[in-house]
C-alpha cells in the first residue's frame, strides 16, 4: 500500500521531481504444502454408568435390619439388608428334617445298608454325600448331579419320593437364603427407598446400585457424519462442571439405526472414572476426530475472513495481497481443510489481514505450514 502513487512525468505537476516512499503492511504468512488432517466433528453426549441395578425384594417379609445408607460405597458382597419372614424359616426347618429322613430311607429301602454306620447312623463310602444330619450348608447342585451321574441311583430316588424332596428342599433353601440381599458389584448406593420394619413384597424396588468406576458416554452425531467416523478414532471430552480437564478416548461402538425424528445416529465409548470426578447424568461437548487424510491443504482459522457469510482469505502475489473466495471441508480445533481456491505453493497471509485490502503492499514474514497429526 502506498501513501500516494507516483504521477506521471508531467512538468506542470510539482511533485514530479518528490520522491515517494512505500508503506507496507507487515503480515505474517505461511506456505501452503499437503499435508496430513483428521476432521472433528463435534456433538453432545450423555454419561451412563457403567452398571446399574434396581434392588429388589425377593421374598415377601418384613425388613429386619439395614446395613447402609443412601449415598454409601459398598463393595462386592456387601450385606444390604436383611428380611424377615417366620413363615419362610419354618418350612426351611420342616423341609430340612423332611430331606434328612429321606435320604436314610431311601439308602436303607434300596439296598444299600453298608452306606450307613449301623452304630452311629452316620453315611460312609460315596453316599455319605447324602447325610444332612450333621451339615448346615449343602451343596444341593452337587448332590443332583451325582444322583444323575448314577443312574441307578437317579431312578430310584425319584421313585422313592426322596428326589422331589430334594427339589422341594432346593426352593425353600433359595426363599430362605433370599430374605438376605447382598451387594452383586462394588458401587454407590442411590434412592435408598426402605426402612426397618418396613413389609416388602416380592420385586418391591428397595434401592439402585450405581458402578461409576468407569462411565459410558452416548453421543448423538447428526446423520451426515454417520460414513466419516470409524470405531477407534480419537475423542476429546470436556464438561462444563469440570473446567480446565479433557477426557481423551476413543470409540467403542456405533449404532447402526438412525433416529427418523432428530436424524442422529448413537456413538458409544468408555471414560475410566478413577478420580471420581465424572457424575450420571452429565451432558459433555465432544469432538469426535476422524476421516485422517494423509494429503490435503489445510490452513490455520485465524486467516479466515467472512464477507456476506463467504468465507475468504488473502493470498500474496510477489508483495502484494490478494483476496480469495475459499471453499472449506472439515475442520479441528485450530485448523480448517480448505477444497477449493487455493493451491499447494499459495503462499497466504495468516496474521495482519484485518486491514488489508485487495492489491495492498505487504511485508512478509513467512512462517510453515503446521501438522496436525
Amino acid at each position: 500500500m502506498f501513501a500516494c502513487s507516483p504521477s506521471d512525468n508531467n512538468s506542470s505537476d510539482p511533485l514530479q521531481n518528490v520522491e515517494i516512499t512505500p508503506v507496507y503492511t507487515p503480515v505474517q504468512c505461511m506456505v501452503l504444502n499437503n499435508v496430513p488432517f483428521r476432521k472433528m466433528i463435534k456433538c453432545t453426549g450423555e454419561t451412563i454408568p457403567r452398571r446399574e441395578v434396581e434392588i429388589t425384594a425377593e421374598v415377601r417379609g418384613k425388613i429386619k435390619a439395614i446395613y447402609i445408607g443412601d449415598n454409601d460405597f459398598v463393595k462386592k458382597g456387601k450385606l444390604l439388608f436383611e428380611i424377615e419372614n417366620p413363615d419362610i424359616e419354618q418350612d426351611y426347618k420342616r423341609g430340612l428334617s423332611r430331606i434328612t429322613q429321606s435320604a436314610i430311607n431311601f439308602v436303607l429301602e434300596f439296598n444299600h445298608p453298608d452306606s450307613l454306620d449301623s452304630k452311629t447312623g452316620k453315611f460312609m463310602s460315596d453316599l455319605k454325600i447324602l447325610d444332612f444330619s450333621g451339615a448346615t450348608n449343602y451343596d444341593l447342585e452337587r448332590i443332583d448331579n451325582f444322583l444323575r451321574e448314577h443312574r441307578s441311583l437317579f431312578v430310584t430316588s425319584s421313585f422313592s419320593g426322596f428326589y422331589n424332596d430334594l427339589i422341594d428342599f432346593k426352593q425353600q433353601r433359595s426363599r430362605m437364603q433370599n430374605r438376605k440381599c447382598y451387594a452383586p458389584f462394588s458401587g454407590q448406593v442411590v434412592n435408598l427407598n426402605i426402612q426397618r420394619y418396613q413389609n416388602v413384597s416380592p420385586d418391591q424396588a428397595c434401592l439402585t446400585l450405581l458402578d461409576r468406576s468407569r462411565m459410558k458416554l452416548r453421543m448423538k452425531v447428526l446423520e451426515e457424519f454417520r460414513h466419516q467416523i470409524r470405531e477407534g478414532d480419537s475423542v476429546a471430552i470436556t464438561f462444563p462442571a469440570i473446567p480446565g480437564t479433557t477426557f481423551s478416548t476413543v470409540i467403542a461402538s456405533i449404532s447402526p439405526v438412525i433416529d427418523h425424528l432428530q436424524k442422529v445416529f448413537a456413538v458409544n465409548c468408555y471414560l475410566e472414572n478413577e478420580a471420581d470426578l465424572i457424575c450420571a447424568g452429565m451432558f459433555p461437548f465432544c469432538s469426535i476426530y476422524s476421516g485422517r487424510r494423509d494429503s490435503c491443504l489445510v490452513i490455520p482459522k485465524s486467516a479466515l475472513l467472512f464477507a456476506h457469510d463467504h468465507p475468504a482469505l488473502f493470498r500474496t502475489r510477489g508483495n502484494r495481497a490478494e483476496y480469495v473466495r475459499v471453499k472449506l471441508g472439515g475442520e479441528n480445533l485450530d485448523q480448517v481443510q480448505v477444497l477449493e481456491g487455493l493451491h499447494e505453493g499459495d503462499t497466504i497471509i495468516v496474521q495482519g489481514h484485518s486491514t488489508l485490502t485487495t492489491d495492498a503492499t505487504v511485508k512478509i514474514q513467512t512462517i510453515k505450514n503446521g501438522d496436525d497429526g
